[in-house]
């Protein structure tokens, strides 16, 4: 029995030492105004995510990895072109988000909105091209992200707040992501992931506000997404 723990030990070691480990992660933010009218004072508001992620490279070619993230509001920010309605639409959206994000949004709605969320991402990571100063890689990932839309009422005369009830979603989705990871020094990389090929399946929990009985969305998708909008850039660094 000794024999057999200390050859697993020593495989472990050895596996340890021929392996690297890494750390890493990207950062969100935005900052957002909105004038609804000419003469109206602007409004203005923002949020942020965070993804901070480990990593352990079997190889010059293969990682086992993990990425956690934090999330408050909707932080896009990218090119808002007069021909992409649906980037249009989402900038709108994500700044209306970031705007009334623990406010109360004027006198006559009454309430508020703040968004948050948390995920974790484990994942496998193969270098198709490792040269000297460039990886050209791609991530197999398995994700789930428990976020919250709480909705803070207040009366409309006095401004008392009288209660909050909660949105819930959870999000499971598993793809291939592509990336690239530029090698700045021999300990420092920047990385650079575009896009999605896989799976999500979204279902939202609205009990909280509307009671016992309230229906439940489910949503399940399957696509391809390479739009430059959809990059997330971050750094690592190699131990």
């Amino acid at each position: 029995m000794k024999k057999v723990v200390l050859f697993a030990v020593a495989a472990f070691a050895a596996v340890a030492m021929s392996a690297q480990v890494y750390l890493g992660g990207s950062l969100g933010f935005s900052s957002s105004s909105l004038k609804i009218a000419d003469g109206a004072d602007k409004l203005s508001g923002s949020s942020f995510q965070i993804r901070p992620e480990v990593g352990y490279k079997l190889d010059d070619k293969m990682a086992l990895g993990i990425e956690l993230g934090y999330t408050q509001g909707v932080p896009t920010f990218g090119n808002i072109s007069y021909s992409d309605v649906k980037g249009a639409i989402t900038s709108v959206a994500s700044a209306a988000t970031d705007i009334v994000g623990g406010k109360k949004f004027g006198q006559m709605t009454g309430r508020s909105v703040k968004i948050s969320g948390l995920a974790v991402a484990p994942y496998f990571r193969y270098n198709f091209i490792a040269s000297k100063y460039f990886d050209l890689f791609a991530e197999l990932r398995i994700g789930y992200t428990a976020a919250k839309a709480r909705m803070t009422g207040y009366d409309d005369e006095t401004g008392e707040k009288l209660g909050d009830a909660d949105i819930k979603a959870n999000i499971f989705e598993a793809g291939i992501r592509p990336g690239i990871a530029v090698k700045i020094t021999n300990k420092i990389n920047l990385t650079a992931k575009l896009g999605n090929l896989g799976y999500q399946n979204l279902s939202l929990n609205l009990e909280d506000m509307m009671g016992k009985g309230a229906p439940k969305p489910k949503l399940n998708r399957f696509g391809l997404n390479l739009d430059a909008n959809n990059i997330i850039f971050g750094m690592s660094y190699n131990f």
